[in-house]
């Protein structure tokens, strides 16, 4: 399991679901790609950047970097399964 601040390992082999765990992890991949493409363009819009508030570009660029560690962490995890 992956999230911000800690990776727990365990051997998957005997515990779970192989096929299972590896769409579940392409899924949860997918859904993150679409997000942070949304973000992205939504960063990369002058109109949004030049209109919002400071604190709130900083948060959104803070949540696309977030959701690029994500994004890392859940490819490193389907390389693991094969």
């Amino acid at each position: 399991a992956i999230t911000p601040d800690t990776k727990i390992f365990m051997p998957l082999n005997e515990l779970v679901d192989l096929a299972a765990e590896r769409r579940r992890l392409e899924k949860e991949t997918a859904k993150t790609k679409k997000e942070l493409d949304g973000l992205s363009a939504k960063l990369n819009n002058q109109a949004f950047l030049s209109k919002a508030p400071v604190h709130i570009v900083e948060a959104e660029q803070e949540r696309a970097e977030k959701l690029r560690s994500l994004l890392v962490g859940l490819e490193e995890q389907m390389t693991r399964l094969g």
